[in-house]
């Protein structure tokens, strides 16, 4: 997995990428919890909302911090939601379904590489 490179960063731009990848894993395991919600709840509509707003962070900060397929992944689960919007629930929710399961595996490998690197 391309993880960017971390050693022609800043100092400061490292921090700034450090912290944001200690925020996907608090981010990932509520999108896990969120997904089981998709699957299993009878009202969709707020985890979609709550989906979209992860998702829409990810987006516009992965790609900048060297993480440009993790921001794909989050802009297509993002441009899903605002096209079919909260309110068509339950047909929003099947979609999303595999490409919210691939942004949160696309999470554990982008963590993991990362994680690698910095024992590295």
């Amino acid at each position: 997995m391309k993880t960017g490179a971390p050693s022609a960063m800043s100092p400061g731009m490292a921090r700034v990428r450090s912290r944001f990848v200690e925020e996907l894993r608090v981010r990932q395991d509520r999108l896990i919890s969120l997904r089981a919600e998709l699957a299993d709840g009878p009202s969709v509509a707020p985890a979609l909302d709550e989906i979209g707003r992860i998702s829409h962070k990810i987006a516009g900060t992965a790609a900048t911090l060297g993480f440009p397929e993790l921001g794909a992944d989050a802009s297509v689960i993002d441009d899903l939601i605002d096209r079919t919007g909260a309110a068509n629930g339950t047909e929003s929710a099947c979609w999303l379904l595999c490409d919210l399961r691939d942004m949160i595996t696309r999470l554990d490998a982008l963590i993991a590489a990362v994680g690698r690197a910095q024992l590295a």
